[in-house]
C-alpha cells in the first residue's frame, strides 16, 4: 500500500464521525482554474462539484485573465450550482514606493475588479478579505490596539462601499493567519475589529477562514477562535493544503491529506461550524482532474464526501 492510499484510508475512517454530512459547505480553491475553461470537463468531476459550495478565486486571476475567459469560467460553475468567491485586499495601499503589501492595494483596483466583473456577467456571492488585521498592522506591531483596529476599518469603508455598489447583497468573509498570532492575540484583534466594522459599516462576516501555518499548528487556539465565533454565529472555515516544501503534485497531495487527517483526528469537523477549503495558491497541484485520480485535489473532495456520508 502506497502512502497516498494509506492516508486515504485514514481520512475515510475518520471523516465518519463528521456531522454535517448532509451540507453543501466545501469551497473550492484550486491554483489551476482551466477546468472551468471548458464545459466539457464536467464529466471528469461530476461527483465531487455536486458537494462545492463556492468557488474561490484570488483577485490577481481575475485582474490578468480577459473577460472571454471569464465568461467561459463562470458558465461552468453555473452550470454546476457553484457560487462564485473572490479573495482580495480590501486596504488602501499607503505611499510605499510602489512595493506591493499583502492586503493593501490602490484606491482604484477594487472598482476595477468590481466593474470586470460585471463586463463578464459574473453573479458575486461572497467576498473574502485578505488578511487586513494581520498585514495592516498585527505583523509589524505585534499587538492588538483599538486605535489600530479603528484606522484599519476607516482606510477599508471606501472600498467596501464600492463592493456594495456593484454588488448590494454580497456576503463577506475574513482571511486571516490565525497561527500566526501570539497566545490569544487573534481573538483580542478580531473581537475589537468586529466590532467597529459592523459599527462603521454595517456588514457581517459569515465565516473567518483559517490560513493555516502548519508548523506553528495550534489545535486548542482553533478550537477556542471555533467555539467564540460559534457564540457570534459566525463560522470558521479552514484552508486544507500542503506543508511547505511539497515540490511535486504528489508530495503536495500526500501533505495535503495529512494535514486533513490531522483536523479530522483532532474533532476539529465535529463543531457545527466548522467548513474545509481545498486550496492552494502555489504552483501545485497543477493537475486537478480527474477525480478519479488519487493525486488530485478533486479527488480529495470525493474522498471527503464520500467518508463523510458513509454512515448515514
Amino acid at each position: 500500500m502506497t502512502k497516498v492510499n494509506f492516508h486515504i484510508l485514514l481520512i475515510m475512517f475518520s471523516l465518519s464521525f463528521y456531522v454535517n454530512a448532509n451540507d453543501k459547505i466545501i469551497w473550492f480553491a484550486p491554483t489551476n482554474t482551466d477546468l472551468l475553461n471548458k464545459m466539457s470537463n464536467i464529466r471528469s468531476w461530476k461527483d465531487s462539484s455536486k458537494e462545492i459550495s463556492q468557488f474561490k478565486f484570488y483577485h490577481g486571476l481575475i485582474r490578468n485573465v480577459p473577460v472571454p475567459i471569464l465568461i467561459d469560467k463562470v458558465r461552468t460553475l453555473n452550470a454546476l450550482d457553484i457560487g462564485v468567491s473572490l479573495e482580495m485586499p480590501i486596504l488602501i495601499s499607503p505611499d510605499s514606493g510602489g512595493k506591493y503589501i499583502e492586503g493593501f492595494h490602490n484606491r482604484t483596483y477594487i472598482e476595477f475588479l468590481m466593474k470586470k466583473m460585471k463586463d463578464a456577467d459574473i453573479k458575486l456571492s461572497s467576498v473574502v478579505f485578505d488578511e487586513p488585521i494581520y498585514y495592516g498592522f498585527y505583523k509589524k506591531e505585534q499587538s492588538v490596539t483599538l486605535s489600530d483596529i479603528n484606522k484599519l476599518v476607516e482606510n477599508s469603508k471606501y472600498n467596501i462601499g464600492i463592493i456594495r455598489k456593484y454588488y448590494p447583497n454580497v456576503r463577506f468573509h475574513l482571511i486571516e493567519p490565525i497561527q500566526l498570532y501570539r497566545g490569544d492575540d487573534f481573538l483580542k484583534a478580531f473581537s475589537l475589529y468586529y466590532a467597529s466594522i459592523v459599527n462603521q459599516t454595517g456588514i457581517h462576516f459569515d465565516s473567518v477562514q483559517d490560513d493555516i501555518f502548519w508548523d506553528r499548528f495550534n489545535k486548542d487556539k482553533l478550537f477556542n477562535v471555533a467555539n467564540y465565533l460559534a457564540i457570534k454565529k459566525i463560522n470558521l472555515g479552514l484552508v486544507i493544503n500542503a506543508s511547505n516544501g511539497a515540490d511535486n503534485d504528489q508530495e503536495w497531495v500526500r501533505s495535503s491529506n495529512e494535514n486533513l487527517g490531522k483536523l479530522i483526528s483532532d474533532g476539529i469537523f465535529k463543531l457545527n461550524n466548522v467548513y474545509p477549503i481545498f486550496q492552494s495558491w502555489n504552483s501545485h497541484p497543477n493537475n486537478v482532474l480527474p477525480e478519479t485520480d488519487p493525486l488530485t485535489q478533486t479527488h480529495s473532495i470525493l474522498l471527503f464526501n464520500n467518508a463523510m456520508n458513509s454512515e448515514n
